[in-house]
């Protein structure tokens, strides 16, 4: 049953990449009215108010995301909230969303802090296992079972350069570790895990999780769905093998890996490398001579920066490459590669497979048979053998064909 409400609920919300929700056209800045009745999965404007529940409907690899204003009559379930009335507030990027999602969790929990230690000539752990009944999410009167709403601090250095462990292993929980050479367990639904020490590392297998360790050669590792990990430090690592997950690497010679359905990968920086094996995922990798991979099927991987290379072997996805001397290659049935740069090779090795370069750079298609046998090859130098920035594939004669897609059109 739908309710009328005074408040104003901020939410995220998707679209197809024409900013379209169901046939339905938006436009960032404006405000939308629902007339009739308001029901979920039915009627009325819906949206999420977790950013990364929003992936459960629209893939981070070819849709565009929103903060909204919901309000008026409204509905809601654990995923959903469905509103009389939206305002399009602006549009997000992947990191955006991963920052809102965070925040999201960290609100969630308005956890107090417990912390416990010996002395400054010991190395400090702070482990808590026990509970109380702080409110959190509408929950109150929690039972001693599986205590929520935990935390487990650890900022007391050992040497005057760290070592300290927070550990937490229950629902709700947080475990934080500040220390140089620290770590933070916290391995729970709905669990945060934050070390912000040199080497440290901060893991989390807790579903709805969030996992973050911000310095130079440190580890994130979130295996729970719908989580976040987070390495912004030089020589980081930022893993996660959840669904619907995010795996996001800033630091110069960093790695984010991700093998989980619909999970957004980022990692900025030189000779930076982003890779994922999850269906319906965004791969991106920014910088000099880096590289972003991708073997799921319905995924896009993008890669900016001279000389580096995106590759992708999944079922129609797509491969971008932007910069000189770059190499974007796919090999998966109705995959396309694009090049924009000097000096560039767009490679579409798959069954119809298409490619397109910018001026002075290449392509290189293949046409192949019933049983994927290879029948022919063609390249060609855009604006000497064909136009630049134009989609072709290659037709049963092994002839360049020009392809309209849907955004040209």
């Amino acid at each position: 049953m739908h309710t009328l409400s005074s408040k104003v609920v901020t939410s995220y919300k998707g679209f197809n990449s024409n900013l379209k929700c169901i046939n339905y056209q938006y436009k960032v800045g404006k405000t939308y009215h629902h007339d009739g009745p308001v029901e979920l999965c039915s009627s009325g404007f819906h949206a999420c108010e977790y950013p990364l529940h929003i992936f459960n409907f629209y893939t981070p690899c070819s849709s565009r995301f929103t903060v909204v204003e919901q309000s008026g009559y409204m509905q809601t379930d654990n995923v959903k909230i469905v509103s009389s009335i939206i305002h399009i507030k602006r549009e997000i990027n992947i990191l955006e969303l991963a920052t809102a999602a965070k925040k999201y969790i960290q609100d969630l929990h308005s956890l107090k802090c417990n912390i416990q230690g010996s002395d400054q000539d010991s190395e400090w752990v702070s482990i808590n296992m026990g509970y109380d009944q702080t409110d959190v999410d509408g929950l109150d009167k929690l039972e001693h079972s599986e205590g929520a709403s935990l935390t487990s601090v650890n900022t007391v250095k050992f040497g005057g350069t760290g070592g300290g462990v927070a550990v937490n292993s229950l629902n709700y929980g947080m475990a934080k570790n500040y220390a140089t050479f620290g770590s933070a367990v916290s391995n729970r639904h709905y669990s945060i895990a934050e070390n912000y020490g040199y080497c440290g590392t901060a893991s989390n297998s807790g579903t709805c999780s969030l996992s973050i360790n911000d310095s130079v050669s440190g580890v994130a590792s979130v295996s729970g769905n719908n989580s976040i990990s987070n390495n912004m430090g030089d020589f980081g690592i930022a893993t996660n093998t959840g669904n619907y997950g995010m795996a996001v690497n800033t630091g110069d010679f960093g790695i984010a890996t991700c093998t989980g359905s619909g999970g957004a990968i980022t990692s900025v920086g030189k000779l930076a490398i982003a890779g994922t094996c999850g269906e319906f995922t965004l791969i991106e990798s920014t910088g000099v001579r880096c590289a972003a991979i991708s073997t799921g099927n319905n995924s896009a991987t993008n890669s900016t920066g001279h000389g580096s290379i995106a590759g992708n072997t999944g079922l129609e996805s797509t491969v971008d490459s932007k910069g000189d001397s770059t190499l974007s290659c796919c090999n998966g049935f109705l995959s396309t590669s694009s090049v924009k740069g000097k000096g560039s090779v767009a490679v579409a090795s798959g069954n119809s497979g298409q490619a397109k370069a910018s001026l002075g750079s290449a392509i290189v298609l293949t046409y192949r048979g019933e049983s994927n046998e290879l029948l022919h090859i063609r390249c060609g130098i855009a604006g000497r053998d064909i136009e630049p920035d134009t989609w072709y594939a290659l037709d049963i004669d092994g002839e360049f064909v020009r392809m309209i897609h849907d955004d040209e059109e």
